[in-house]
């Protein structure tokens, strides 16, 4: 049997709070083998958003981190972000479930991506801009010249959950 390309093992997440702390996460255990679709179905509030988050290292601080996450043979718990760049976008996406907060209002939706691009594959501009109007099609947002050119706020719900997806799958990531 082949090594699994996610395991996570006695994962808890806790987060420390004024006179108490709250337990997100307690002893998670999956395993996820390459090509395998998996789903994590719970209430909401029940650590479905904190496992995927604590699988890319993403768990914000007072956030505490416990147990082992392994992506594709690489210990993910106790490294510091400048460790985990190759991993976020690279070998594990993720699709938030706001778009409207994951994108910088300040750049245009294509400069985000094409930027995502050149970060995980080291290629230029011309070339990323081009993946980037080829994921758009990819995903059916409509004109992806104009979109490419747009801020996320001049851009409905629906399309900057397309365009998220987008970026996710751009640097064609390993387990998303």
């Amino acid at each position: 049997m082949s090594q699994p390309l996610l395991s996570i093992s006695g994962l808890s997440v806790d987060f420390p709070e004024l006179g108490r702390t709250v337990k997100a996460v307690r002893g998670c255990n999956l395993e996820v083998g390459a090509g395998e679709i998996m789903g994590l179905v719970g209430e909401s509030g029940s650590g479905k958003t904190v496992t995927a988050m604590s699988c890319l290292g993403l768990v914000p601080p007072p956030g505490r981190v416990c147990g082992e996450i392994v992506l594709d043979g690489f210990q993910v718990v106790g490294r510091k972000d400048a460790e985990l760049t190759h991993v976020r976008g690279g070998l594990a996406a993720m699709i938030f479930q706001n778009p409207g907060k994951a994108l910088n209002p300040f750049f245009t939706v294509g400069y985000q991506i094409a930027d995502v691009l050149k970060v995980h594959r080291g290629i230029g501009d011309g070339e990323a801009r081009e993946r980037v109007l080829e994921a758009f099609g990819t995903v059916h947002l409509p004109d992806p010249g104009i979109v490419f050119k747009k801020y996320p706020h001049q851009l409905s719900g629906g399309q900057l959950q397309r365009a998220m997806i987008a970026m996710a799958l751009t640097c064609e990531p390993k387990l998303l």
